[in-house]
């Protein structure tokens, strides 16, 4: 990105030019970087970074004398504009043990300082080098210790230095490897007797957690009475694995796409239309009142996709026998899910917080696979389908719909409990609706 300058132009009239930002139109400015600890004998460089309207001659001074010395003096043209600073180095060569003051003299004024430890002869400093991934930054006691990616100083063998992690917004630290100890409240340390790498990972917590399912087959329909379109049973089977939404997808992690991606703002709230999108407080609340297409930008934008009838039902069954939800058989409990429940119970008044039914979660430990809101999935809504479908490895589902519909599984917070069993399907909506009550997860193959 280019910098804003805050100079005019040049502007030629009569042969003559006439400059603007001359002659002390801006204070100027200055800081010195010294070398991190040196051997006798050994050398480095002091960098002096400033910004002047006018050239300008450094002398530089050491104290005491005995532990260095340097290349005198240097003169350098002027930094003509404030955003754009010089740096000018000179080289100090260690002497004698101890610490030197290094000192940048302009117009016989000390415009920085700075220090440098200078080791015994033959003692060679140690290398701290810190790599931090992710959104953080971290920050030492010693040397340039300043550090998103990749940096490093030189240290002073066996002196301990004190580190803080500092992870960004939303992003949370959560591995430390290599040669740092915790040192609790939230600092690490080091005392390196020899060459010690750090590594500091961040991770964003408000990013979608997974559950891999494995490939293999399931049992899919209804094993029992009442099973309206479900039947007959059947033994489906994945080939492979894949990924799926550990919680229903986020007002936080949609608002992502729509800020830096593909996506579209749903349906906000309205009377008696109690959508999630823009509302405070609701940022881990399912983003509902979204159409299928917006459902599918998203989890397109993401590398997924939207999950087939099959993958969601594998997903909230589990594959070990032929329950009705997704921890077994017995009725929920508003504890378990946002339904309603029979007799009449409503368990909640509209969409809740994603992950709020631990007890509820299926045998992958899936949240809110049932109740909360109904989820789109990728196939055509065709409710003959589980008894004519042919393909039983890995099934798209069928290639229209006869009503032009797309499925919702899973049932919601406005629907009886009969009808959010696993294998209930008979949610479907015209694939244009914004529906507070229907919101999606995502997959990955």
């Amino acid at each position: 990105m280019g910098m804003r300058s805050w100079w005019l132009p040049a502007l030629v009239s009569s042969g003559l030019a006439v400059l603007s930002g001359c002659g002390g139109a801006f204070d100027p400015t200055y800081s010195l970087t010294c070398p991190g600890p040196l051997a006798a004998k050994a050398s480095g460089a002091a960098n002096l970074v400033y910004t002047s309207a006018d050239p300008i001659s450094v002398d530089w001074r050491v104290t005491p004398s005995t532990t260095g010395t340097f290349v005198q003096p240097t003169t350098v043209g002027p930094a003509t504009n404030e955003d754009e600073p010089v740096t000018v180095g000179s080289q100090f060569n260690a002497a004698a043990e101890g610490t030197a003051t290094i000192s940048a003299v302009v117009d016989g004024d000390t415009v920085a300082s700075c220090t440098v430890q200078v080791l015994p002869e033959g003692v060679e400093p140690v290398t701290l080098t810190l790599v931090v991934v992710g959104m953080g930054s971290v920050s030492g006691s010693a040397g340039n210790l300043a550090c998103p990616g990749t940096c490093s100083a030189s240290l002073v063998p066996e002196t301990a230095v004190t580190l803080t992690p500092t992870p960004a917004t939303n992003w949370d630290l959560t591995s430390v490897t290599g040669g740092c100890t915790d040192a609790g409240n939230g600092t690490y340390t080091v005392a390196p007797a020899v060459d010690t790498t750090c590594v500091f990972t961040f991770e964003d917590a408000s990013a979608p957690s997974f559950v891999t399912i494995p490939a293999g087959p399931f049992s899919r329909g209804c094993d029992g009475a009442n099973c309206s379109g479900d039947a007959p049973l059947t033994t489906v089977t994945f080939s492979q694995a894949y990924d799926i939404d550990l919680n229903e997808v986020t007002v936080s992690q949609y608002k992502a796409c729509v800020d830096g991606g593909p996506c579209t703002e749903p349906l906000p709230r309205s009377a008696g239309t109690p959508c999630n999108w823009g509302e405070a407080g609701k940022d881990n609340f399912p983003v509902n009142c979204v159409t299928w297409a917006q459902a599918d930008a998203y989890c397109s934008w993401r590398g997924g996709a939207l999950p087939t009838e099959a993958q969601w039902e594998r997903a909230a069954r589990g594959d070990v026998d032929t329950r009705n939800f997704p921890w077994g058989n017995d009725n929920p409990t508003c504890d378990m899910a946002a339904v309603i429940l029979v007799p009449f119970m409503r368990c909640a008044a509209e969409s809740t917080a994603v992950g709020q039914h631990p007890t509820g979660v299926s045998p992958d430990g899936l949240h809110d696979m049932v109740g909360n809101v109904s989820e789109w999935v990728a196939d055509w809504y065709d409710g003959a389908y589980y008894m004519e479908a042919t393909s039983l490895v890995d099934p798209t589902g069928p290639a229209t719909s006869p009503i032009g519909a797309r499925g919702v599984r899973g049932g919601n917070y406005n629907l009886i409990q009969d009808l959010t069993t696993v294998h209930e399907r008979s949610g479907h909506l015209d694939p244009n609706a914004q529906d507070p009550t229907v919101g999606f997860r995502c997959v990955k193959n």
